[in-house]
C-alpha cells in the first residue's frame, strides 16, 4: 500500500526534529554531567554540605545524580562497545523504543513524571509513603552510628523489597499489564531503565517506599546510595557483554544477567528478578542457572511501540484497570 507523499514528508519532519533534539539534549546532558562531576569533585566532596532544600528544588535527588552518572557511563559503553554497537549511536538515531526511552528521561529531569504518577494513582503512591513516615517517624537507619552500617542497612533492606515487587510486578496480571511497558523496550539504551509506566511507579512507592519511609534514612546515606544505584541500573541496562564472572553471579547484578531478565525467550521468562544482587534470585529459586545469553530483548505478545507512546500508556492502563476490576 502506498503511503500517502503528505503523510511521508510529515513523518520525516518529526524524524528530522526528533533527531535535532536528542542531539541537543545529548549535549546538554554531556555538559551537565560534567559540570556537576566537577562540582562534586572539587567542592561539594562531603555530601552533607548539601541543604536538603536544594535536593527539593531539584524535585528529586535522582534528577540530581543522574548527571553524575550519565557521563561516565556513555563513555564506558563506547569504549567498551565501539561506536557503532554503542547506546550512544542508538540515542543519537533513535528507533521507536528509544524514542520512548528518550521521553521517559525527560519526563523524569523535568519532573511530569511524578505529576503524571500523582494523576494515575490519584496520589496515593506519593502521599501515603509520607503520612506514614510523618505519623510513625521509627527512623531505624538514623540511630546507626556507622554511615557504612546505615549504607549496608538501606541496600539490603530496598534490594530485598524491590526484588519481591519486580517478581510481583510479573506475577499480578494487572501490575504486569504496566509493567509490561518497561519490557516491551527493544533495545537497551542506558537511560532504559527510566521507560517506566507512571502506575508501575504508583505500585513501587506503594510497595518500596512505605517500609523504606518507616526505616528512614539519612540524606548524606541516601545520596550516597541513589549515585551507586543508578550507576548499577544504567549499566544493567546495557549491552556491555559482562557477566562479571563470581561477582556477578553472588554480589551484583551484572548487565548479561539482567538482559537474560528482559528476553522475549521461554527459557527466560520469570528469571533474575534483582535490582541490585542476585542474592535473592538464589535465595527463591528465581535465578536463571542455564548457558542461553540472548543478544535480542523484547517481550512476549509486544503490542506496544507500534503506535506510539501515548497510545501505548492509554492502552496498558486500560488494560491494569479492566484486569484490576
Amino acid at each position: 500500500m502506498n503511503i500517502p507523499e503528505n503523510k511521508t514528508r510529515s513523518r520525516s519532519l518529526a524524524q528530522g526534529i526528533f533527531f535535532i533534539l536528542s542531539r541537543i539534549l545529548l549535549i546538554f546532558l554531556a555538559l551537565g554531567s560534567f559540570g556537576i562531576c566537577t562540582l562534586y569533585f572539587f567542592t561539594l566532596r562531603d555530601w552533607r554540605q548539601f541543604p536538603e532544600n536544594s535536593l527539593r528544588d531539584l524535585n528529586s535527588s535522582e534528577h540530581l545524580l543522574f548527571y553524575q552518572t550519565f557521563f561516565v557511563l556513555i563513555f564506558l559503553d563506547l569504549i567498551v562497545l565501539g561506536y557503532h554497537q554503542s547506546a550512544l549511536k542508538r540515542l543519537i538515531k533513535p528507533s521507536a523504543s528509544a524514542r520512548s526511552d528518550w521521553l521517559f528521561l525527560i519526563f523524569t529531569l523535568t519532573g511530569i513524571i511524578r505529576l503524571t504518577t500523582l494523576l494515575f494513582s490519584f496520589g496515593v503512591g506519593y502521599y501515603i509513603p509520607i503520612l506514614i513516615r510523618r505519623a510513625l517517624s521509627i527512623n531505624i537507619v538514623i540511630h546507626i552510628s556507622s554511615p557504612v552500617l546505615q549504607f549496608i542497612v538501606h541496600l539490603i533492606a530496598y534490594d530485598f523489597l524491590t526484588y519481591w515487587r519486580h517478581r510481583c510486578a510479573h506475577k499480578i496480571p494487572f501490575w504486569w499489564e504496566v509493567h509490561k511497558f518497561h519490557h516491551a523496550a527493544l533495545e537497551m539504551n542506558l537511560i532504559t531503565s527510566y521507560r517506566v509506566h507512571p502506575l508501575d511507579w504508583a505500585f513501587h512507592h506503594l510497595f518500596v517506599c512505605i517500609p523504606l519511609a518507616i526505616l528512614g534514612t539519612p540524606i548524606e546515606t541516601y545520596l550516597f546510595f541513589s549515585t551507586f544505584k543508578n550507576f548499577l541500573s544504567g549499566i544493567r541496562h546495557s549491552m556491555v557483554p559482562w557477566d562479571w564472572g563470581w561477582v556477578g553471579r553472588t554480589l551484583l547484578i551484572s548487565p548479561i544477567a539482567h538482559r537474560i531478565h528482559h528476553s522475549a525467550q521461554p527459557e527466560h521468562w520469570d528469571k533474575n528478578f534483582g535490582h541490585l544482587s542476585p542474592l535473592w534470585d538464589r535465595l527463591f529459586g528465581s535465578w536463571y542457572y542455564g548457558k542461553i545469553i540472548n543478544t535480542e530483548i523484547s517481550v512476549n505478545d509486544n503490542y506496544l511501540n507500534q503506535k506510539g507512546v501515548f497510545w501505548d500508556l492509554w492502552e496498558s492502563s486500560r488494560r491494569c484497570w479492566r484486569k484490576m476490576f
